[in-house]
């Protein structure tokens, strides 16, 4: 672009940005819009980690440019915000918890562990799995859903859908294993 005129330049840049931005608000537009008609139809309200200051929190650092403007440009808030607004429409309130170490809190122990990458591994009592998995298990563990040792251990291995002492919280976490990528 830097061999046209400035002001052909800028359209450009203006035109492309416009046509990135209207697919990227569809496409999210699209798969929220699936999870919040699942939801509903199981009569299930969100758990969220509250992410607000996320992206403010992540391009403070001394990165290279480039990573900056990735991290800058994630939706983070706007697929929570999409979903929490569908979700008021259809009746259903959408619960926040604190992110603190929600990924580095052992869901069999409750004991805090080092960040070591995707990969979670408990020191004391050697559970593994993969990182997000660990937090999503915490997040649910965090709203209040005392966690019978049998039902928990269901999570923990990956049976599926889990029904936490008859009350309507579910979680489908398919792949507890691992990331070897």
């Amino acid at each position: 672009l830097s061999k046209y005129n400035p002001i052909t330049s800028r359209r450009l840049m203006q035109k492309y940005s416009r046509r990135e931005r209207r697919r990227v608000n569809d496409m999210l537009h699209k798969v929220t819009t699936s999870i919040v008609k699942e939801l509903s139809q199981e009569g299930l309200a969100p758990i969220f980690e509250n992410l607000k200051g996320l992206s403010y929190n992540a391009t403070r650092n001394r990165y290279a440019k480039r990573k900056n403007r990735k991290v800058a440009s994630l939706p983070y808030r706007k697929i929570q915000n999409l979903i929490e607004y569908k979700m008021a429409w259809m009746g259903y309130r959408t619960h926040y918890v604190s992110a603190r170490n929600t990924s580095r809190t052992c869901p069999r122990c409750g004991r805090l562990s080092k960040k070591n990458g995707q990969v979670f591994k408990c020191r004391h009592c050697g559970y593994e799995a993969d990182r997000h998995f660990v937090a999503c298990v915490n997040i649910l563990g965090m709203w209040g859903h005392g966690f019978a040792p049998k039902a928990l251990n269901e999570i923990i291995e990956g049976k599926g859908w889990v029904d936490i002492r008859e009350t309507k919280a579910y979680m489908y976490l398919p792949n507890p294993e691992p990331y070897k990528g």
